[in-house]
This record gives C-alpha cells, structure tokens and sequence, in this order.
C-alpha cells in the first residue's frame, strides 16, 4: 500500500470545530448575536481572511468582528486550558497504520503553520506527517484547491492518486478542485 493522504486538521485530527463553535454560543449568548450557527459553519475550513469576509457578508460590513473574535478567543483558550485539545477517535490507530504501510502522509489546515505546529507537537502528532501546510503558506483559501496541491506536490504526490480527510464542505471542494480523492468525515 504506497499511497498519499492529506489530512485537515481543525475537525478532522482535532476535535477543535466543537470547542470553536460552543465559544462563538456562549459570546453570542451574552452579545445577543443572531444566526452565528450558520455563520460559524459557513467558515468552517476557511482561513483567518476569508472567515472576516464571511462574518460580515452575514452579519454587516460594519460587524467588529475583531471585538467577538476576541471574546470567544477568552471562553476558547478558557475551554482547552482545561480540558486540553481533544482528538477525534481514531486518529492515532490511523495514522499509526497509514505511516506503517509506507503511505506519505500529508496535513493541510487553514490554521496558521505555527499554530498547527504547536497544537501537532503538544499531542506528540508532528511525527507522523511527511509534509505540513498551514493556511498562512498558500495566497488562496479553501475551497480553492491550491493548499492541497502544494501540499501534494511537496510530497512528490500525483493528485488524483491523492486521499484527502476532510470535515468541512470548503475542504471538499478544494480536494475535488485539486483532482483528488476527497473523505469527507462529518463533524
């Protein structure tokens, strides 16, 4: 079995869309926010730019987006300060037995790369991937599908014999866009 897999991170290695997604209730709770389910889903899987422009599209041009960011950044922090950040089940089996199999493994997030880093490193997962990609590298956003094929091409990986996992609708456009193989996993 010699094949590439690229992972996403947020929602996929990381259980970090749930804990983004209840800090964003809780803000909108005491800030009165309408629609921010929708809202926050609409920017699952996008990059810090792109979720600015998506905020606003649905909630005003002059939405301070910045000021909740900020708020919902303390009940986040807050969250994984307590609990740490939880991994999807499985994730370690799978890694385990992809890398054991000989496959290249590959990660792209929109999360910024120092970020991904750190959060990849803290639960000792960094080692398992053959090249990593944050979404600080790449000029465009998913669901443009240039994070997966520089990814690929760093892993000297053909895309349409390219495994893409992802949890958001974005990423599976942007594996489609790249030719790839796109798994989407629901969260």
């Amino acid at each position: 079995m010699n094949f590439t897999v690229i992972f996403d991170m947020d929602g996929v290695i990381f259980d970090t869309e749930r804990l983004y997604m209840d800090a964003w209730k809780i803000v909108a709770k005491q800030y009165k926010l309408e629609r921010i389910e929708e809202v926050v889903l609409a920017c699952t899987g996008v990059n810090s730019e792109t979720t600015v422009k998506i905020v606003k599209s649905y909630l005003g041009e002059d939405f301070p987006y910045e000021y909740y960011r900020d708020k919902v950044r303390v009940h986040l922090n807050a969250a994984i300060e307590k609990d740490g950040i939880p991994q999807k089940p499985g994730v370690v089996p799978l890694l385990s037995f992809l890398k054991n199999a000989g496959c290249r493994i590959g990660l792209a997030s929109s999360t910024r790369y120092d970020i991904v880093m750190s959060e990849l490193k803290d639960a000792k997962l960094d080692l398992y991937f053959d090249q990593i990609i944050g979404g600080d590298k790449v000029s465009k956003s998913k669901p443009d599908p240039e994070i997966f094929l520089t990814c690929a091409k760093l892993l000297d990986a053909v895309p349409e014999q390219t495994y893409v996992i992802e949890d958001s609708f974005n990423g599976i456009k942007a594996a489609y866009a790249a030719s790839m193989k796109p798994i989407m996993i629901p969260d």
